[in-house]
């Protein structure tokens, strides 16, 4: 076969022709028309739909809403999300770390002191900490370390949280100001250790009053 006018018009040629063309009737190309319009207007709602989950686009004239805007749109507020979640991730990291500090310290002190009752562990569970760590991988994919300061690209989870728990321990140490428990107390409940003068690196949230100097 050379490609010549009588090579195109051979009997192979034509049989392969027109097992391609599909005969469609005038019914067929009707419910094609009518399926083409359906999907048609369930793309547009759906678009339209996801335009109003995007805070820039609140209040612009559905006429100015074209497919590129809003996929622009979607993209921005998505990554702004990611970017949101990554900083809360690596804050809630730094708090575990103040928090496992705190409690050796208390431990270290009582040691050394009359122990009145047992130190009080985390309320939130390490379940529910693991799960909040595990959603940026979950959004930004399985090429993703979790932590900004990072290089690691490992899927693993397991990888990702000690990577970023080394990173967040060569921090410098955070500066906490002496707090001496003398004179007015303020706390969520009545100290056991009322009328003794020590100094605790702690905050104590201002619930509880209570006049140290006179028991």
């Amino acid at each position: 076969m050379d490609g010549s006018p009588e090579d195109e018009q051979s009997p192979n040629s034509r049989q392969r022709s027109q097992k391609r063309q599909r005969q469609w009737s005038l019914e067929d190309r009707a419910k094609h028309r009518v399926l083409e319009r359906e999907r048609r207007e369930a793309f547009n709602d759906r678009l339209m739909e996801l335009a109003t989950l995007l805070p820039n686009l609140e209040g612009v004239p559905e006429s100015r809403l074209s497919k590129h805007v809003i996929v622009e749109e979607s993209v921005k507020h998505h990554r702004e999300q990611q970017r949101q979640l990554d900083e809360s991730v690596m804050r809630c990291e730094q708090l575990q770390r103040e928090r496992d500090a705190l409690l050796a310290d208390a431990r270290s002190w009582r040691q050394d002191h009359t122990t009145r009752g047992p130190i009080q562990q985390a309320s939130v569970s390490a379940a529910a900490v693991d799960a909040l760590y595990a959603l940026p991988n979950s959004l930004h994919g399985s090429a993703f370390s979790f932590h900004p300061g990072l290089t690691s690209h490992d899927s693993s989870f397991a990888t990702n949280t000690a990577a970023a728990r080394q990173s967040v321990a060569s921090m410098p140490e955070t500066f906490i100001p002496e707090l001496p428990l003398t004179g007015l107390y303020e706390g969520s409940s009545l100290p056991g250790w009322a009328g003794e003068t020590i100094d605790w690196h702690a905050y104590v949230p201002p619930a509880f009053k209570y006049d140290l100097g006179r028991g």
